[in-house]
């Protein structure tokens, strides 16, 4: 019967993952066997008679995993399932490559759009570019498809084809292109370059199993060129492998020092980590690495790594609170289970993990830990919640007008008509007061369409009047007053037009010069990297920073 078989098979998972809950505890807690045995019998029987008398039938293979999946929801939000179909982002993070075409996808509006592809790939080879649309892959439209169901239909086994249907701008009808999938290499470094003379920046994206050998190859580059401080960019990277933060942060700890501890429930997760090699980068270079409240795991031991042992400063925003490790653990039939074995503490004690991580109605015990800390220099840090910088930047915040711009791909539209007016500009670009008016102006024009805050009040209440059957002539004498106080061109606020100029400049000067553009333009207008290089070229100020002198 399949039923049977398919509860026989999944049986051996089921009790996998509870083992991996219990472990050595079994031995000394009977009690925690007699309740495993007994919750596995309930819910044999439970399974066998739904699967057997219920309405319509069932898949038992889609049933039981929904049973898996719910069961480890009941934990926190990293404890995952997976099967085949749903594990190549796993697969990706430990082997560090995938089979696929070597593109950076991303959402410009509701268009999926080439953010950037990758030198040496078959997309790059093939002359796509940043900006490109993809309208279809394989004959199927992408309207509609969400960025990860996209870019798994992109990926798949290497020396298969897959067929592009690409809009671009300035061009007439779609842009057939067929590639052949290759092994990509992940690459996480996604610039580095000199800001200025002998001030470094390397913008890293994540901490997969390749990105260690590009960060170090980035590295190296820089110091051979004149290296005298450097700026290690972690916003928005949600972290990875810790083996991988382990190994970048030994390129900038001496040798010996204690990194990570890690601490679980089973004895294999009370671990404590040092570095292990001399760092490859002399200590008189100075360090500043950014975060935001993006940067998470991977990212967050590898900032508290440096503030705690007083190696660099950390600027920017306070960071994502993720302290928990996973283990990537292989099941039976293909199947993986991604399970939280343990927590981080970086070199201070401090438990870097948020306090409520847990699912609503858990009811694991929590545990309550000190909040205040000292770094190597006596400086006093926080715990119990993400990394706080040392020195915090505020970036301006985003109104909903600037957010309804971005995901109507305002920008990215304007920028090209911008390119074809000035095909003599050279990136990066600095725009004037002026072409912040002309892209208002072209807004207004547009069939761009805002509701404020006092639009929908306005409409709501026009709604609300006639609903309630107010007389004609009180709804019309409203009606008549919407453009004394309605206009799209007066929701624009100084910091908007501050913001504009800004984002304008970086997306104009991307069409130009691709990623280099975008990273030179980003250089003259980004607050954080800013203050980031007046602490580097302040060796005072940055000493007193990290408690060197008083």
């Amino acid at each position: 019967m399949k039923v049977s078989k398919t509860l026989l098979s999944y049986s051996a998972i089921f009790v996998f993952v509870l083992l991996l809950y219990t472990g050595s505890s079994l031995l000394s807690a009977p009690d925690n066997y007699l309740k495993i045995s007994q919750g596995l019998k309930l819910f044999s029987q439970v399974y066998k008679q739904v699967s057997s008398t219920y309405v319509d039938e069932i898949d038992p293979e889609s049933f039981i995993e929904a049973a898996i999946r719910g069961m480890l929801k009941t934990l926190d939000p990293y404890t995952a399932y997976y099967s085949p179909e749903n594990s190549s982002g796993i697969n990706m993070l430990t082997t560090g490559s995938y089979g696929g075409v070597g593109i950076r996808l991303g959402m410009r509006g509701d268009s999926l759009t080439v953010i950037s592809p990758m030198e040496g790939t078959p997309a790059g080879r093939s002359g796509i570019i940043a900006g490109d649309k993809i309208i279809k892959i394989d004959g199927l439209s992408t309207a509609g498809l969400k960025l990860d169901a996209a870019a798994d239909m992109i990926r798949g086994p290497e020396g298969e084809e897959v067929e592009l249907k690409i809009s671009r701008h300035g061009f007439n009808g779609a842009i057939d292109f067929i590639l052949v999938r290759e092994k990509i290499i992940l690459n996480e470094v996604i610039y580095s370059g000199f800001i200025k003379e002998n001030i470094g920046y390397i913008r890293l994206t994540g901490f997969s199993k390749s990105s260690v050998s590009k960060f170090k190859e980035s590295l190296t580059e820089l110091i051979n060129d004149g290296l005298e401080g450097v700026i290690i960019d972690l916003r928005d990277n949600p972290g990875g492998l810790l083996d991988a933060a382990l190994k970048i942060s030994d390129m900038f700890i001496d040798k010996g020092e204690l990194l990570v501890s890690t601490k679980g429930r089973i004895r294999q997760m009370n671990k404590k980590h040092y570095s292990k090699k001399n760092p490859i980068i002399d200590r008189d270079i100075e360090l500043v690495v950014i975060v935001n409240a993006g940067s998470a795991s991977a990212s967050e031991i590898f900032a508290g790594v440096v503030q705690d042992l007083d190696r660099g400063v950390i600027v920017g925003n306070k960071t994502f609170g993720k302290g928990l490790v996973q283990s990537v653990i292989s099941l039976p039939y293909d199947k993986k289970v991604k399970v939280t074995t343990g927590k981080y503490y970086i070199p201070s004690g401090r438990l870097i993990q948020k306090e409520d991580y847990f699912h609503k109605g858990s009811s694991i015990i929590r545990d309550e830990s000190d909040s205040l800390f000292a770094t190597l220099n006596g400086r006093a840090v926080f715990g119990g919640g993400g990394i706080t910088p040392d020195v915090i930047v505020e970036s301006p915040k985003s109104s909903k007008l600037i957010s309804d711009l971005w995901r109507k791909n305002m920008f990215y539209k304007y920028s090209g008509i911008w390119t074809t007016k000035h095909p003599e500009a050279i990136a990066p670009v600095t725009l004037e007061d002026s072409d912040v008016i002309e892209f208002i102006d072209f807004i207004v024009n547009s069939d761009f369409k805002y509701d404020s805050d006092v639009r929908k009040a306005y409409t709501s209440l026009i709604k609300a009047l006639e609903a309630n059957q107010y007389p004609e002539n009180v709804v019309d004498e409203i009606k008549a007053v919407e453009s004394k106080f309605y206009s799209l061109k007066d929701e624009f606020t100084e910091t908007d037009v501050g913001i504009i100029k800004s984002v304008l400049s970086r997306e104009i000067s991307e069409m130009i010069g691709r990623t280099k553009g975008r990273y030179e333009s980003i250089f003259l207008t980004d607050k954080v990297i800013l203050r980031s290089v007046e602490l580097l070229e302040n060796n005072m100020f940055y000493n007193q920073t990290l408690g060197y002198i008083e």
